[in-house]
């Protein structure tokens, strides 16, 4: 049986702009990941979130967290299996822990609210966090904007296409049962007026809610794992710097007492030089 080819990907530009590149490079930095490249991983996503800063470009809130959500984890998975007195373990440390909050303080600028307007349902860049200041929403730009949009806002507009085929779907039914049952005389005769049994407008609100709590429900689900990562590395700073500050200590003692008994057994050795030193200095006084 042959083996199974690696996974190999598109080629992606330098920054991904519109929303379709940022999910290929979300995906090729979770391979990186779950393919324990966890160096190539750590050095994308270092590259994305340096690329995303002003005034080049305004990266999203949840692009940002999960970009450094990965690299932080890379840098401690690099990290946990090295000495303590390794020089390179410490700044490793440092640096996911950097990450982490880092991507916590990019998850607490992300906050979706739980009652949107219902005039954000009509505008195509009404996604969460978009700034109409950022140079990515110029004129040249913005048949590119859609890459704002998250995979929460992805999901709400195929549930809210599919809930207005079935809401329309329903009302054809209920007029073909109403024409069947119900006769009017030719003096009386009138359309039916028949309203449908949920409104778009219902049904958006309805499923953009839902899609609001389904975002926020994972944003509370990443707050605690990054809380549990946090600790774990600070536990982990904490505990090589004390055993690098006692292995310092240890053989600072230890070099003082070879350095000793070395003096000691000089001093043994040679002491008749430091008996006529000390007549030397007598006659001379």
């Amino acid at each position: 049986m042959a083996p199974t080819p690696p996974i190999s990907f598109a080629p992606l530009p330098k920054y991904p702009v519109r929303y379709s590149e940022w999910c290929a490079a979300i995906r090729e930095v979770k391979s990186l990941y779950f393919e324990r490249q966890y160096k190539q991983c750590a050095a994308r996503c270092t590259e994305l979130l340096e690329e995303g800063k002003p005034p080049r470009c305004r990266i999203h809130p949840i692009h940002a967290t999960v970009l450094s959500f990965y690299a932080a984890s890379s840098l401690e998975v690099l990290a946990q299996p090295l000495s303590s007195f390794s020089n390179t373990k410490l700044p490793l440390l440092n640096s996911a822990r950097s990450f982490y909050l880092a991507a916590a303080l990019f998850l607490s600028t992300e906050s979706p609210p739980l009652s949107p307007s219902p005039s954000s349902s009509t505008s195509s860049g009404a996604s969460i966090g978009f700034d109409s200041t950022s140079p990515c929403s110029s004129p040249a730009s913005s048949a590119t904007t859609s890459y704002y949009l998250s995979d929460e806002r992805q999901e709400e507009e195929e549930d809210l296409t599919d809930a207005r085929a079935f809401a329309a779907s329903k009302a054809r039914i209920a007029a073909k049962r109403k024409e069947k049952v119900v006769r009017f005389s030719p003096s009386t005769s009138f359309p039916p007026n028949i309203s449908p049994l949920n409104s778009p407008s219902t049904t958006d609100d309805y499923f953009r809610t839902r899609a609001q709590l389904r975002l926020q429900a994972h944003s509370t689900d990443m707050a605690r794992k990054l809380e549990l990562h946090l600790a774990t590395v600070e536990t982990l700073i904490a505990k090589a710097e004390e055993e690098k500050r006692a292995n310092r200590f240890s053989i600072t003692f230890k070099e003082r007492e070879e350095r000793k008994a070395k003096r000691k057994e000089w001093i043994a050795r040679r002491g008749w030089r430091n008996e006529e030193r000390e007549e030397m200095d007598a006659d001379s006084v």
